[in-house]
């Protein structure tokens, strides 16, 4: 399994626009996300080729949390238990098929599709937190900060932030992109013995 890089981007507000609803102010403040994959999967006892669609849907206000797994097998919808006790162990899945139709996740009132930002908080969940004038967004990487996602801020000539902190590896760099909105490396943890990024914006 590949290291778990700790990542950051901060993004000027004045440009976000030019992200093209990549990044946009959600219509409610609940935190979630929605993912959807397809890929393709064979009955194990006949070889009959069919196509799955999994659909989840995770929301929470701070009071009440509603999570949801929906398979579609071929054009047939049921709920997960439905799948895992009809289907499950009939089919194998065709891994190389396997591809992300949807992915957007809310954080403090902004909505992060990281489908159109070519890129995905890799085993984590996204944290967003607004400044005066940019916001920062703290996500997972996969060995190191995801170059997808730099050359999409690049493409889109934004004024940006990178930042990334992998002991493992010994990756470390907080200079990415062409601006400086106060991304910083500190060391974290009880015992001090490892980094992580943090937005000193204010911090003296």
């Amino acid at each position: 399994m590949a290291n778990l890089a700790d990542c950051a981007v901060a993004i000027a507000k004045e440009d976000i626009k030019k992200l093209k609803g990549g990044i946009v102010e959600a219509r409610s403040h609940k935190d979630g996300y929605d993912e959807v994959f397809s890929y393709d999967v064979k009955y194990i006892e006949s070889g009959k080729p069919a196509h799955i669609t999994e659909k989840w849907h995770t929301v929470n206000d701070g009071k009440n949390s509603e999570n949801s797994k929906t398979y579609i097998l071929d054009e047939c919808s049921m709920p997960k238990e439905v799948f895992n006790e009809k289907y499950r162990n009939k089919l194998t899945k065709e891994y190389d098929t396997w591809k992300v139709v949807e992915h957007k996740e809310w954080s403090n009132g902004w909505e992060i599709n990281w489908k159109l930002l070519n890129s995905c908080p890799y085993q984590s969940d996204t944290n967003v937190q607004e400044y005066d004038d940019h916001i920062t967004i703290y996500f997972g990487g996969r060995w190191g900060f995801p170059q997808d996602l730099e050359d999409t801020l690049n493409r889109a000539g934004v004024r940006w932030q990178g930042a990334v902190a992998e002991d493992g590896c010994e990756v470390y760099d907080s200079e990415l992109g062409n601006e400086d909105f106060g991304l910083r490396l500190v060391v974290c943890g009880e015992d001090k013995d490892w980094h992580c990024v943090e937005d000193q914006t204010g911090v003296k």
